[in-house]
C-alpha cells in the first residue's frame, strides 16, 4: 500500500508538472498573430458582443469567450516572463472593452494588462492560443467543436463498451471464428 501511496504521489507531481510545462508553452506562442486574429472577430462583430445570436434561435453568453480569447494577450513590450504570465494569469478585459483594448494593440499601442486571474489553471490556453495563432475566431470555434464532437465520441463508445454493446469484435472473435471452433 505504501509503494502505491508513493507510485500515486509521484505521477501525480509528473502531471502537474507536464500540465504546466503545456501552460508555459502556450504562453510563449507570440501574441502578434492571436491580435490580428482578434482584431478581424472585432472587425467582423464575433468578438466584442456580450450577448450575441448563437446560430441556431437563441442569444449565447460570450462573457467566457472574450475571457479565453484575451487570456494572456499583451503588446510586444510586456517585460513579464512568460512563467509569470503562465502563473499569474493577465488577461484582457472582456467583451467590449476588450474589444477596444484588442483595437489599441492592434494600431500598435503598449498594453499590459494586469495579472490577476490565476484562480484558474486556464488550460484551455494550451488549445486556444496556438490555434488562435494559426487561424480566426471562427476556426478556433470550429477547433474546439471537433474537439467535443470527439470526447463526446470516446465518451459514447466507453460507455457503451462498459454497458456491454461493445464495437464490433476483434479478428479471430466473430461469428466466423466461433463456428470454426465447433468443427
Amino acid at each position: 500500500m505504501l509503494r502505491f501511496a508513493a507510485r500515486a504521489a509521484v505521477g501525480l507531481v509528473l502531471v502537474q508538472a507536464v500540465l504546466l510545462g503545456l501552460l508555459v508553452a502556450a504562453q510563449a506562442v507570440p501574441n502578434e498573430p492571436i491580435v490580428r486574429h482578434l482584431a478581424q472577430a472585432v472587425e467582423s462583430g464575433d468578438y466584442g458582443a456580450p450577448y450575441a445570436p448563437d446560430g441556431v434561435g437563441g442569444i449565447a453568453d460570450r462573457f467566457t469567450e472574450c475571457v479565453v480569447l484575451g487570456y494572456g494577450v499583451s503588446s510586444a513590450d510586456d517585460p513579464r516572463s512568460v512563467w509569470y504570465r503562465a502563473t499569474g494569469g493577465p488577461r484582457l478585459s472582456s467583451c467590449e472593452q476588450g474589444a477596444g483594448q484588442i483595437e489599441a494593440l492592434a494600431a500598435g499601442e503598449s498594453l499590459v494588462p494586469p495579472a490577476g486571474y490565476y484562480r484558474y489553471w486556464s488550460g484551455y490556453s494550451v488549445l486556444t492560443r496556438p490555434v488562435l495563432a494559426l487561424t480566426d475566431v471562427p476556426g478556433l470555434r470550429m477547433v474546439v467543436t471537433g474537439v467535443f464532437a470527439l470526447a463526446a465520441l470516446a465518451a459514447f463508445l466507453a460507455v457503451s463498451r462498459r454497458a456491454g454493446r461493445a464495437a464490433p469484435p476483434a479478428p479471430g472473435r466473430g461469428a466466423r471464428a466461433r463456428r470454426n471452433r465447433r468443427r
